[in-house]
């Protein structure tokens, strides 16, 4: 099964021997759909009308004969114990009466249930993410690998599924990886009945008469949009976007994933920005004239292959004013210089403070945010409340930019704001020894490449000389100064530093 929606869940639910195996889909939409296997044919055993979103898919309920409740759209079934997760409540119900409370002062993203007999838990080993493949979005255990012990399956967003297992120390290892179209949004290791002939020969029957359907709708496109009459409609389908910061080379990696095979993707971009190779890219790229006058820095076109329902683009931002605060969520109070702005009606400038954070965070009377430049190592702390923020960062720059930023938006609403300064001196000398390292390491690496170059230059004929004198490097190494011998004894036997 298919599916590229965020939410979706999927679990195979153990019968009893010589009973149909059946699985329950949950998606977004909010339908809940269980079907098995009759006769090779797929059956629906029951579907929910369409509600809100399903984000989570767990079974569970009591042992024995009483089948009377069906729990959908939950976060965690511990036999009799429900544990119901909303943004910010949390509640607990056993056999559906309520047990427990709790309001969240943050979002509530999942909810686990652990064994209460350890008070705290114990590191046993972490998994770097070195070749920055795509976020976990589904983990399971298995002993795929027959070996005794179980394996761990990673699914990531990106389409890569990993199988680790464990060596005698048990240290994980990898076992083996597949690259797939569609990232896994969910895993079961519940046993799926073995595939027969009789099965595999419907499926190619049912996958040739949908090949025939797909061309003749292709071919009723193309008359229908040839035709005078015909109106141009957008088709309704998921989409699967995500928009991420990659802290080690301050770049955004986009990707999108769609149920239908992707034709062309338009990049614009209302600040400049630098187009990026990624390896699982094959998309063909185009660039557009642009008119930066007007703030359109960027106009590119991505011409994907046939049958490609992910793309996945990489972005750098160019070293402008406007955008050299990147930063990635770090605590901060050394060296730090400071801006305070209030207005008389905070809601225009809250949303630019509210980007710098994303999801946004819960509304109340008082938001603090602490971040860590991506590029440079500074910080920025910023706190807001009503009719009022304050910046706090180590490099002035940063303040700088900020309040800009704010100076541009108030003066196009025609707000009036009243900024303060505080300035660390110190924040100066900190921020340079900053910058050292990255700058001299930067300038080592210009100067390298222009001996690069160089060497380009002279590459014919320096290969030429070479051509010519092939062996004088191993005559120099295999001289023979054995008869050299004897003078070299006479010279120590009468020392002296100059004869030598």
């Amino acid at each position: 099964w298919r599916y590229v929606s965020k939410d979706d869940e999927a679990a195979a639910l153990v019968e009893e021997k010589r009973s149909a195996q059946k699985v329950a889909i949950a998606d977004q939409d909010g339908v809940l759909t269980c079907f098995g296997m009759k006769k090779n044919a797929s059956q629906v055993v029951f579907k929910t009308l369409p509600g809100s979103p399903i984000s989570k898919l767990q079974l569970g309920g009591l042992d024995g004969p009483s089948q009377e409740k069906v729990f959908c759209s939950i976060r965690c079934v511990n036999g009799a114990d429900l544990f119901l997760c909303g943004n910010y409540i949390y509640n607990h119900y056993h056999d559906c009466k309520d047990e427990n409370y709790f309001l969240s002062g943050d979002k509530i993203t999942d909810v686990l249930c652990l064994p209460t007999k350890k008070h705290s838990p114990n590191h046993k080993w972490e998994i770097p993410n070195d070749k920055r493949n795509g976020g976990v979005l589904a983990l399971e255990t298995f002993d795929i690998t027959a070996d005794g012990v179980p394996d761990v399956l990673v699914g990531r967003d990106d389409g890569l599924v990993e199988v680790y297992g464990f060596d005698e120390m048990d240290e994980p290892v990898h076992r083996f990886k597949q690259q797939k179209e569609v990232g896994p949004t969910t895993t079961s290791q519940e046993p799926i009945s073995e595939e027969v002939q009789a099965k595999i020969d419907n499926l190619r029957l049912e996958i040739d008469n949908l090949q025939q359907k797909v061309l003749k709708e292709r071919e009723k496109y193309q008359f229908t949009a040839h035709s005078a009459s015909a109106l141009s409609a957008i088709p309704q389908f998921a989409i699967n976007d995500k928009f991420a910061l990659n802290r080690d080379d301050a770049s955004y990696t986009l990707s999108i994933e769609v149920q239908i095979p992707i034709d062309n993707v338009l990049l614009q971009s209302d600040v400049p920005i630098d187009l990026l190779d990624v390896d699982k890219n094959s998309a063909v790229v185009s660039y557009s004239a642009c008119d930066i006058e007007n703030g359109n820095f960027l106009l590119a076109t991505y011409r994907c292959q046939a049958n490609t329902t992910r793309l996945e683009l990489k972005v750098n931002r160019r070293a402008v004013w406007h955008i050299t605060s990147i930063h990635y969520s770090k605590d901060s109070t050394q060296n730090l210089s400071s801006t305070a702005i209030t207005a008389s009606n905070p809601c225009h400038y809250t949303k630019e403070l509210t980007c710098l954070m994303n999801p946004k965070p819960q509304l109340r009377e008082q938001v603090s945010f602490h971040f860590l430049s991506t590029f440079l190592d500074t910080q920025l702390d910023c706190q807001y409340k009503k009719g009022e923020a304050i910046f706090k960062s180590d490099n002035i720059s940063t303040i700088s930019i900020l309040k800009d930023v704010l100076t541009k938006e108030a003066t196009k609403r025609k707000i009036n704001l009243n900024i303060s300064y505080d300035l660390n001196e110190d924040s100066v000398v900190h921020t340079l020894n900053l910058i050292h390292p990255k700058l001299e390491y930067q300038l080592l690496l210009a100067k390298k490449v222009q001996l690069i170059e160089g060497l380009k230059m002279r590459q014919k004929n320096l290969q030429a000389e070479y051509k010519k004198q092939p062996c004088h490097l191993e005559r120099l190494y295999g001289m023979n100064v054995k008869n050299k011998v004897p003078i070299l004894l006479e010279v120590l036997d009468n020392y002296d530093l100059q004869n030598l």
